[in-house]
């Protein structure tokens, strides 16, 4: 693994990534197609203090860690960065996942990377919430065409 040259720092999150319903962080803005037609916006809320939207698949990677609680995120393509980031988080803290279509957004993390992970959170006592019920509709999504039609933005880096 390639090291970090410096830990990214959180950064304040602009109004256009803050929910105005809710107050809490917006982690990704999906504009779907189905059919052909543009359905309405949706947004992936951060439910909690900490959360983590790790992007990894086969056409992207970028990395994503929010402090909800001040309204700071951390975005960065660099694995590395992104590791020494989540170190930063206090012990013993349960974070956020995100889930698109029932499994999570880094689904196709290789081996050798989801090890770092796992080493990285059970050495600061790290895990992942639980999901509640009623968070499922802002938490999780299906994408239909908005993957391919470039319809998903994240926050920026």
């Amino acid at each position: 693994m390639q090291a970090c040259s410096h830990t990214p720092s959180l950064q304040v999150a602009g109004p256009e990534w803050i929910d105005d319903r809710t107050g809490n962080l917006i982690a990704a803005k999906i504009r779907d197609t189905e059919e052909g037609q543009i359905q309405p916006e949706q947004i992936v809320l951060v439910e909690s203090p900490w959360a983590a939207l790790i992007v990894w698949n086969s056409e992207e990677r970028h990395f994503h860690l929010f402090d909800n609680k001040h309204r700071t995120y951390v975005t960065t393509e660099s694995w590395p960065c992104f590791l020494g980031a989540l170190r930063s988080i206090p012990e013993g803290t349960s974070i956020q996942r995100f889930y698109k279509c029932s499994v999570p957004w880094d689904w196709a993390m290789p081996e050798e990377e989801r090890a770092q992970l796992d080493q990285v959170m059970k050495l600061r006592r790290l895990d992942w919430r639980r999901l509640k019920d009623e968070e499922l509709s802002t938490v999780m999504v299906c994408i239909h065409g908005g993957m391919k039609a470039g319809g998903v933005e994240f926050p920026p880096p």
